[in-house]
């Protein structure tokens, strides 16, 4: 058995959720929690809190969130001007300015698979830096440097003198921080960028899930990619060229040759590269205040910037936080089986062509179920607040009602002095707090609880419906939180005003019976989002129902789409654009039928050949392909046949033979792209104003579609 470097009970007046006194134990070593909570649970006694790690029990015991204030005796080393010795720390607001350094690396094509093989060059990009440091090649954009070792200490020294307080970089921590570590290691040279004078520590994850981290002391390592997704921007692919045009107006630096080559014949061109990625990220970070917003969530929530959307930490940080204000203790973790959770009501769409169509939106739906019937853990089976579902909440002191009041309150605070940063960032913790309670990995799982806030937004949905319909307008579609409301009248205008009435109506509506049915006040807060002049809500393929989830319309003479070919991954440019078009022209009017023929008719000449390019990911090695073999792993397999590298995006198109490699493609088969891209979301539209696609395109019916153009 270990032995405990020492160990102390003390009597406190801290209760658990179901008011029942604890002891607090405390033992000489954080390394000991676990030691002591495993001999406890073999005699069956519950632990509260017991696996907290130790900084994190710090920082939560002491109320510090994103920034701190420290006093005492200290000392200055050759990077820092203040080491302290067990000084006093204090909570403290503040904001400031970070030094930002942006980094990218260039290797052999092979790198990311063999780190044996050198670097060719490293990017830097900040305020008032712009350096590329490249091995052994001199040009005139660069610094060449005779050796990697003398590379690799000449990058360290920069970094040094810059002083960065955060790092970033486009998947910096999985490739471009994982190949200097390996490449510092293959010199025997210790991988110290860090303000500590220690070593960088990689902490990686396999999934596209979580994001990997790296431990750099002192500074902050950040992946833009990561942050971007994390932060709901929606790309066709998250590859930096793709991110940089749509945020930036600029993509990479476009090469007609391989890295490897370039390096050997046109170091001048791979410097260009090297440096424009580095700089399109910094330009990426600085633009979108990533940086800032990582704060924002770090002061809000207490976790560090590179954990802020660790969706289940952050809620144990809020709410433990909370817990230790009211003298209460939390559960740990039990790792229980996960029971499904019901998801919001959808209702069935009435498909059509509509004319000014309204939309509101509930204000943050579920976070205001929680706050306006107080559910919480701490209230769970302890009154008579019933969900539709048959479980019941307590009136009393709550925890994440409060919470969720508390950021409320901040973001209507945020949002009357402009500060758009902070508001976003309640909004991302807003919507992560619901979807932790149905994670068996949160201590506060219990399925009852998730399932009474979805019952409850399921009944709030059909009871709005069917309130709006008793006044006399026709609700077409309603999705978990919204609601879609034919205006009855031409005027856009005056729908407006009717969106503006059924708003006020409805959270009255609420107001009222949540007070007489339940006693309490109703946070529930319908919102009038939109009109759209003209709305489509398509049919399911093959079937008299309307299609959930997918719909478009036309508001302030801009066309948006939600959930249609358009805006999905796995279709070709060439079928976004033509729904786009095709839905444009309907919505103005124009002579859609002829687009229709045209469109088809410039497939079948080849003009559009440039359009026809599938995209998809390799989800696993390719020899993994066992039972199907889709038609991107059928091209990934020729690519690897003519000796190229398998990337994980895999373009190709469809000829006469089956799917082949863009790079290698003949004999297109336009056939296909006609009746797998065009047609069914030309039948969509058309089925729906008794057109049929074969007589648009020919103005008789015909065989096939090849005899109308040939």
């Amino acid at each position: 058995a270990r032995k405990l470097t020492g160990f102390k009970s003390e009597e406190t007046d801290m209760r658990n959720f179901e008011g029942e006194g604890v002891t607090k134990i405390v033992v000489g070593q954080p390394s000991e929690v676990r030691t002591i909570r495993e001999l406890f649970e073999k005699n069956d006694i519950e632990c509260f809190e017991s696996d907290i790690k130790f900084e994190n029990r710090f920082l939560m015991d002491n109320g510090i969130k994103g920034y701190i204030g420290i006093e005492g005796d200290s000392y200055g080393t050759k990077r820092i001007d203040k080491v302290f010795i067990n000084p006093k720390v204090r909570a403290v607001q503040d904001d400031v300015d970070l030094r930002i350094l942006s980094i990218d690396i260039e290797t052999h094509e092979r790198g990311f698979e063999d780190f044996s093989l050198p670097i060719y060059s490293v990017a830097l990009y900040g305020e008032g830096l712009r350096e590329v440091m490249m091995l052994e090649k001199c040009c005139e954009n660069a610094t060449s440097f005779p050796s990697e070792i003398e590379l690799l200490k000449a990058l360290e020294k920069r970094i040094i003198e810059f002083d960065p307080d955060v790092i970033v970089g486009w998947n910096i921590v999985d490739f471009d921080l994982v190949y200097l570590k390996k490449r510092f290691e293959a010199n025997k040279m210790p991988f110290d960028i860090c303000r500590s004078e220690s070593e960088v520590s990689l902490l990686p994850q396999t999934s596209f899930i979580k994001a990997s981290r790296a431990k750099v002391e002192g500074r902050m390592v950040l992946d833009a990619m990561y942050l971007l997704r994390d932060f709901f921007y929606k790309f066709e692919d998250y590859r930096l060229d793709t991110a940089g045009k749509v945020l930036v107006d600029e993509g990479k630096h476009v090469l007609d040759k391989s890295i490897s080559e370039l390096y050997q014949k046109d170091p001048s061109e791979l410097s260009k590269y090297n440096l424009k990625d580095a700089y399109l990220v910094y330009r990426i970070v600085e633009k979108e205040n990533l940086v800032k917003l990582a704060m924002t969530l770090s002061s809000i929530t207490g976790m560090m910037m590179d954990r802020v959307k660790a969706s289940i930490a952050t809620l144990d940080s809020l709410y433990i936080r909370k817990a230790i204000a009211k003298g209460i203790v939390c559960p740990s973790v039990k790792g229980e089986k996960r029971i499904a959770v019901v998801g919001g009501f959808v209702e069935e769409p009435l498909y059509g062509i509509y004319d000014n169509v309204i939309l509101c939106d509930f204000r943050s739906l579920y976070p205001s179920i929680i706050a306006t019937f107080n559910i919480d853990p701490l209230t769970y089976d302890k009154g008579d607040i019933c969900a539709p579902n048959n479980v019941c909440f307590g009136g009393g002191d709550s925890i994440l009602p409060e919470i969720i009041l508390e950021l409320l309150e901040e973001r209507r605070k945020a949002k009357k002095d402009g500060h758009y940063t902070k508001q976003f960032a309640i909004k991302i913790i807003m919507n992560s707090i619901f979807g932790v309670l149905g994670n068996p990995n949160c201590r506060f799982y219990n399925s009852s609880i998730a399932n009474a806030v979805t019952s409850f937004g399921r009944h709030i949905l059909v009871e709005t419906s069917q309130k709006i319909e008793s006044w006399g307008y026709k609700v077409i579609y309603g999705d978990t939180d919204s609601v879609f409301v034919v205006s009855n009248t031409d005027d856009a205008g005056r729908s407006a005003q009717i969106g503006k009435e059924i708003e006020s109506r409805v959270n009255e509506f609420y107001r009222s019976y949540v007070k007489e049915k339940y006693g309490r006040e109703s946070y529930i807060i319908l919102e009038f989002e939109k009109v759209f002049e003209k709305f489509f809500l398509p049919r399911q393929r093959h079937l008299e129902k309307g299609a959930k989830k997918r719909y478009a319309g036309m508001v302030d003479g801009e066309l948006q789409i939600i959930g249609l070919e358009y805006v999905r991954r796995d279709w070709t440019q060439l079928a976004k654009e033509f729904q786009f078009n095709l839905l444009t022209k309907l919505f103005k009017g124009e002579d859609y039928e002829d687009y229709i023929r045209r469109y088809v008719k410039d497939i079948y000449s080849g003009k559009l050949n440039d359009k026809l390019v599938y995209r998809k990911k390799l989800r696993k090695d390719i020899e993994k392909y066992t039972k199907t073999t889709p038609p991107h792993v059928k091209a990934a397999r020729m690519l690897d046949h003519q000796g190229k590298e398998d990337a994980s995006l895999i373009e190709y198109v469809i000829t006469k033979k089956g799917p082949q490699p863009l790079s290698i493609a003949r004999n297109i088969d336009y056939n296909h792209y006609v009746d797998k891209q065009i047609m069914p979301i030309a039948k969509s539209v058309l089925s729906l104003l008794d057109k049929r696609f074969e007589d648009v395109i020919s103005g008789a019916t015909q065989k096939t579609l090849m005899d109308f153009f040939t």
